[in-house]
């Protein structure tokens, strides 16, 4: 399961960075650092999660951005939503798809 974490986190090519703070260029970085001592956490993290179809709260937190679909906004309706998640919910996302 480590394997398929790690996987998950490579495939992800967003560099937003969610409600959590946490870049994925930071964790792209500190994962083969923390590999040994949190791994497990995050593992047992996602697995309780799917076993128990719960999504903790936090994991649903997200930033809506508007983004303009035409050059010259003039009202609302010539925008669309992005919602930027945290990178463990885009992970756990990942791993379910797969």
């Amino acid at each position: 399961m480590p394997e398929t974490i790690c996987k998950a986190f490579d495939k992800i090519k967003s560099n937003a960075i969610g409600s959590d703070g946490i870049s994925l260029k930071f964790i792209k970085i500190m994962l083969p650092n923390i590999m040994p001592n949190i791994m497990p956490v995050i593992e047992h993290l996602i697995n309780f999660s799917l076993a128990n179809g719960v999504v903790p709260r936090y994991w649903k937190s997200m930033i809506i951005t508007p983004i303009s679909k035409i050059k010259n906004l003039t009202s609302s309706q010539h925008c669309r939503s992005i919602l930027i998640v945290p990178e463990i919910s885009k992970t756990v996302e990942r791993i379910v798809l797969n």
